[in-house]
């Protein structure tokens, strides 16, 4: 005869133990996801521009983070500039591994806020580990157009080429467009008579210019030198410089040389 109190006993037991490994399972589903929703959670309020809050959730999962994980990292790191806490994420970057192409969107985003804010040592430390990301020539100068001075500008410009050391066409067109810009700022200080400043920066351009061993805009080099040691009424050196740009073919440098000619 079967015991029925045994059986109930029996089936009650089992109830108990399937309930009790289902709870554990959730419980152990619910630990091992943590961390996958509340970054999930954490992404939605920054699409919902609530930075705050995603700011604490995101940092509540680093200080429970038991091995490390880029993506978190990042996602910190992105979450500290949205929120202008750049000593936060200027100390977090060194523990970054260099940008993805799936990071590109952000990290544009990110170069344009710090750009903005002038915050120049983060930006180009950022753009030093952005090899990944074949950022072209165009991109460096025209971050660069956005810089309040020509030492910024300059500090932006040198970063692209050394990004860009090993790409002879792309290395030439951000040499060049420096040389530009340095000529360009020597003729404004030349113009506010400044011709100490004038000249420092023709020295950068001829500098550049002849560590490429020359660039388009070498006879105007030349002839800004001459005009600038003119100004100075310095006018062997103004002469010597003058003769060097018409030799190089600048047509202006030529037009000058013949009414020094006819007036001296």
């Amino acid at each position: 005869m079967i015991d029925t109190n045994k059986l109930k006993s029996n089936l009650f037991l089992l109830v108990g133990i399937i309930v009790g490994s289902l709870i554990i399972a959730g419980i152990l589903y619910y630990v091992a996801t943590y961390e996958e929703r509340s970054l999930h959670k954490a992404k939605g309020l920054l699409q919902e521009y609530k930075t705050a809050k995603a700011l604490e959730i995101i940092e509540r999962i680093k200080l429970q983070q038991k091995k490390k994980n880029p993506e978190i990292d990042f996602l910190l790191f992105y979450t500290y500039l949205k929120s202008n806490e750049f000593a936060k994420a200027e100390s977090l970057l060194e523990h970054l591994e260099p940008f993805q192409e799936s990071q590109r969107e952000e990290f544009l985003e990110m170069i344009a806020k710090l750009n903005f804010h002038e915050e120049n040592k983060l930006m180009i430390k950022m753009l030093d580990q952005a090899h990944q990301l074949h950022l072209s020539s165009d991109y460096f100068i025209n971050v660069s157009k956005k810089k309040e001075s020509i030492v910024a500008e300059s500090l932006v410009l040198e970063e692209g080429i050394q990004y860009h050391e090993e790409d002879t066409e792309e290395l030439t067109k951000l040499n060049n467009y420096l040389i530009k810009r340095y000529i360009e700022v020597a003729q404004i200080e030349h113009g506010n008579k400044d011709y100490h400043r004038a000249v420092k920066y023709l020295e950068k351009a001829r500098e550049r210019s002849i560590k490429q061993k020359g660039s388009p805009y070498e006879s105007d080099i030349y002839l800004n030198l001459g005009l600038v040691h003119r100004a100075q009424k310095k006018y062997e050196q103004a002469w010597q410089y003058i003769q060097l740009s018409s030799k190089l073919g600048n047509e202006k440098a030529k037009d000058l040389i013949k009414h020094m000619q006819n007036n001296y």
